[in-house]
């Protein structure tokens, strides 16, 4: 409860950054004519929101009622993942698109002041900031691949050093930099979107799964267990959410299978990292001469 009241409590304050970081070098590129500045900050843009969205998730999934298994309310965190990739991809494709258009119809020509370096450098400062803003929450999916604090500090310095060498570039005539500089960011951007798509649509249709020979292979091998079948996980590759059938003897009372089912969830967890819940079916063990 803590944490979603943080969370509440930053929301505003992350959509602020996200747009500090990305409109200003969107309105710069646009009305000097720097189309890959333009892109740029529609790739800060989906990157400020998907990491916002990770911490959504945790939001989300802290409304369900069901608080060790929030699996259906984080399909909404995902859909609306999917949504935003979506439209900020149709969106930047379409003004990058004009952009490039009306530049080269009119033979516009880049211009750089001392303004687009201060957009640039502040740009940088404020996604550092959200970045770190982040690390207040606390959220159980900062493992997400998609959250990596030191990997998304690498990449923002990066980039802007990239940046900043074209804006010095472009002021000293070498105008060429643009276009080589929107294709790396048109690439980037390009990317980012068919990467959230995908994965929002991977979780969405529950693609995830595990391999089931070797996770019956693991369960058979607990004492009093065998047979095990029926294996089916659903979630993210880093959150997974597991139930499976196992036969037991039908001499095992049910108050004995306990220690057994506990045995096969502590088991599946400590064997893939990923795991968050185990539910486990118990089944008599078949006869012989059963058809069923």
């Amino acid at each position: 409860m803590y944490r979603k009241t943080l969370l509440e409590k930053y929301f505003f304050l992350f959509v602020f950054l996200i747009f500090f970081v990305s409109i200003p070098k969107i309105l710069y590129g646009y009305f000097y004519d720097i189309v890959y500045l333009e892109t740029s900050g529609y790739y800060s843009l989906l990157r400020g929101f998907t990491i916002v969205f990770i911490a959504g998730t945790f939001y989300v999934t802290s409304l369900s009622p069901n608080s060790l298994h929030p699996y259906g309310y984080s399909k909404y965190a995902k859909m609306g993942q999917f949504l935003v990739a979506l439209g900020i991809g149709i969106i930047s494709l379409l003004l990058i698109g004009h952009s490039i258009i009306g530049k080269y119809s009119y033979h516009k020509v880049p211009f750089v002041d001392i303004s687009g370096y201060i957009i640039v450098l502040l740009s940088a400062m404020f996604f550092l900031l959200l970045v770190h803003s982040m690390k207040k929450i606390q959220f159980p999916l900062q493992e997400d691949k998609k959250y990596n604090k030191s990997n998304n500090i690498r990449e923002e310095v990066a980039l802007t050093i990239i940046t900043l060498i074209g804006l010095i570039g472009i002021e000293h005539g070498y105008f060429f930099i643009d276009i080589v500089l929107s294709i790396f960011f048109f690439s980037f951007l390009v990317k980012e979107i068919l990467s959230l798509i995908w994965e929002s649509s991977i979780f969405l249709s529950d693609r995830f799964s595990l391999d089931e020979k070797q996770i019956c292979n693991l369960v058979n091998s607990i004492e009093g267990a065998s047979e095990c079948h029926n294996v089916r996980a659903h979630g993210t590759d880093s959150d997974l959410y597991v139930d499976l059938h196992v036969r037991m003897d039908p001499k095992i009372k049910i108050i004995q299978t306990k220690p057994i089912v506990e045995q096969i969830e502590s088991s599946l967890k400590a064997s893939y990292s990923s795991v968050r819940d185990v539910t486990v079916h118990i089944e008599p063990k078949k006869k012989k001469g059963d058809f069923i």
